[in-house]
């Protein structure tokens, strides 16, 4: 017996890794079918789940690394090739998810609910032919985070040389050397372009140029190392770009086996001056709200208590980059927040706000209230204890986004789908009283 998941934001991670039944996880070939043929979590075995429709029926879409959306082609093979994001209509590009009675899962195609299976002829790809489940639709699903990399669109790289990665003419020819010291120099600007096969062509925007050698353009595998830093493996001779200490001084080289090797390991951060967001809206429909818990946070032995108290609720905004972004945000948006003594999501006004993606940003809610605790002996005390409830929300957004470049100039505005509020808010405060007779709870209003 399968059910189907309502409410697959508190289920499925942003970044997820499917294993089928043959302990295969789901990775990507170079014309975007997917197959279970990968022994192990890789960058090409990650995929993004994300939501673009306030849907009551809880379809979602789906990402590879290649950036290229999922869809169910005519021959009901699952490909991971196209470009821009499903529309609500577009039900060949649209999902929805299936618990089974053992506990695992199983996706299905939001065009006639087939259950997607591992086609255990051939090829082992995913396809959309059962109207009922069986053995090859159940899949595990794990977290994989660690392994997916999304860079910004424009991009700077630093060097071990504390240096930026510049164009740099010289004897006829536009090279790329770690020798710059001004990250707002539009000669150390790149733009990142995704390819079907999951690796990236980069492209200086102040030489109208593609990276390559010998007048060939050459395709790259990003390897990310930590949140700020990353490595470039050159996908002709398979070894990793490193900066030269002889000859070629600083010059960009594909010579290095390891990125064990220092000179291979580039700082990455936004060639961006600044960003707006607006038209944000919030697919409330979707919607997640878990781990509730009250938590004591006050307590007085007391007849006559005035409590005044403040604690601590938090709210990140995140999107699909998997690098810390330094560049500051002006956000225009209502703030999510849990209803008083109900675990329900209002939005509140809409404000400005400056933050960064992924920053957490932390707001106090201050409460205060006098009690006369009644049916105390004389000479005797009454136990007094501040609780409040938290409870996490989970809720996926859509926006709008402009940004400049370095040099001031603004960039066309782009519309998104992968913002996402997680926030923790306290939804109840209330104190429980007591005395020598009973114990009782009072609700407490917010001061903020």
């Amino acid at each position: 017996m399968a059910s189907s998941v309502a409410d697959p934001v508190s289920v499925l991670p942003r970044y997820i890794a499917i294993k089928g039944d043959n302990g295969m996880y789901l990775a990507l070939k170079s014309d975007g079918l997917l197959t279970f043929d990968s022994a192990e979590m890789t960058r090409l075995a990650t995929h993004e789940v994300l939501y673009n429709v306030n849907d009551p029926n809880a379809t979602f879409i789906v990402r590879s690394m290649n950036m290229h959306f999922w869809r169910r082609d005519p021959a009901n093979w699952i490909r991971a090739d196209r470009s821009d994001a499903p529309s609500a209509s577009d039900k060949s590009g649209r999902f929805t998810l299936a618990r089974l009675e053992s506990g695992k899962l199983a996706f299905r195609s939001a065009v006639d609910g087939r259950y997607l299976n591992r086609y255990i002829l051939g090829l082992h790809g995913y396809n959309a032919v059962e109207e009922t489940r069986n053995q090859w639709s159940e899949v595990e699903v794990s977290d994989a985070w660690e392994h997916a990399v999304s860079l910004p669109r424009y991009i700077f790289l630093k060097g071990d040389n504390d240096r930026y990665l510049h164009t740099y003419y010289e004897r006829g020819l536009n090279w790329l050397k770690f020798h710059g010291t001004d990250p707002g120099n539009l000669y150390g600007t790149s733009e990142v372009f995704p390819l079907l096969d999951g690796s990236i062509a980069l492209y200086s925007t102040q030489t109208d140029r593609f990276w390559g050698n010998g007048g060939n353009w050459m395709p790259f595998e990003p390897i990310k190392l930590s949140r700020s830093i990353m490595a470039l493996r050159n996908q002709h001779n398979n070894l990793i770009c490193n900066r030269l200490s002889e000859y070629w001084i600083s010059s960009l080289n594909a010579s290095a086996s390891s990125t064990s090797d220092i000179t291979t390991r580039l700082t990455l951060s936004e060639a961006a001056g600044g960003r707006q967001v607006f038209d944000v809206k919030y697919l409330l429909n979707l919607a997640s709200t878990d781990d509730q818990k009250p938590l004591a946070v006050a307590y007085d032995m007391v007849v006559v208590v005035t409590i005044s108290q403040k604690v601590s609720t938090s709210y990140p905004f995140s999107n699909s980059f998997t690098f810390s972004q330094s560049v500051t945000t002006a956000f225009k948006a209502g703030i999510p927040f849990l209803a008083e003594g109900k675990v329900e999501v209002e939005i509140g006004l809409e404000q400005s706000f400056s933050n960064e993606w992924g920053e957490t940003t932390e707001k106090g809610i201050e409460f205060q209230t006098q009690f006369v605790v009644k049916d105390v002996p004389p000479g005797g005390t009454a136990s007094v204890t501040v609780v409040y409830s938290t409870a996490k929300m989970r809720i996926p957004f859509t926006y709008k986004s402009k940004e400049s470049a370095p040099d001031g100039i603004d960039r066309p505005t782009q519309e998104f789908v992968d913002g996402m509020f997680e926030g923790v808010d306290a939804y109840k405060i209330e104190v429980v009283i007591s005395d020598s007779v009973r114990s009782y709870a009072t609700p407490v209003k917010r001061l903020t």
